[in-house]
């Protein structure tokens, strides 16, 4: 008998304790909610409980990091805001530029075989990101590294949700945060 009394508490205290559980973020500036399993943590951030930016988003210059998430293993997701005031095409037009710069300077360092590199566009919910993709191998280590560079605009403030890894399992937490993201106001 004491042993079905216990059987519930025991049932939700393992619920509750599960890492695959989802919490919802929210960052109220830019109306971005994303899921995080609760064994995730920030490494720092720059928003409060409430999702309230507390720093200052710069103008056209470096950008200020929203978050950076460090897993044990190697793998980190960062996201960056700036305020942009470039029209579309010319934002566009000056990623592209980036990019291709960006896969040549790649190329160029000695540790690294480039194994493969796309840029392409894609919809998240409602928003266009530009995506910078490269996988290279680590000549020192011999393990396979995947980068991705996702690049949005929300009105005048662009959104840089940058993450690599080399595990699948860190890979697939990092494509679920990203695909499973709302934006709006």
């Amino acid at each position: 008998m004491r042993l079905l009394k216990i059987l519930p508490a025991l049932i939700l205290l393992s619920c509750l304790t599960d890492k695959n559980v989802e919490r919802k973020i929210y960052i109220e500036a830019i109306g971005w909610q994303f899921p995080l399993t609760y064994g995730t943590n920030f490494k720092d951030s720059s928003f409060d409980s409430k999702g309230k930016i507390v720093e200052e988003i710069p103008i056209n210059g470096p950008s200020l990091r929203l978050f950076a998430i460090k897993d044990s293993s190697f793998g980190t997701l960062s996201a960056y805001v700036r305020k942009n005031t470039l029209k579309s095409s010319d934002w566009k037009a000056w990623h592209d530029e980036d990019t291709k710069l960006y896969f040549e300077q790649l190329g160029q360092l000695p540790q690294m075989q480039i194994l493969e590199t796309k840029y392409y566009a894609t919809t998240v919910d409602n928003l266009s990101f530009l995506v910078q993709y490269a996988r290279y191998m680590r000549k020192d280590q011999l393990y396979t590294v995947y980068v991705y560079h996702h690049f949005g605009r929300i009105k005048e403030i662009e959104l840089d949700i940058s993450f690599e890894y080399n595990k699948k399992l860190i890979g697939d937490k990092y494509m679920n945060i990203i695909h499973n993201s709302k934006f709006g106001d």
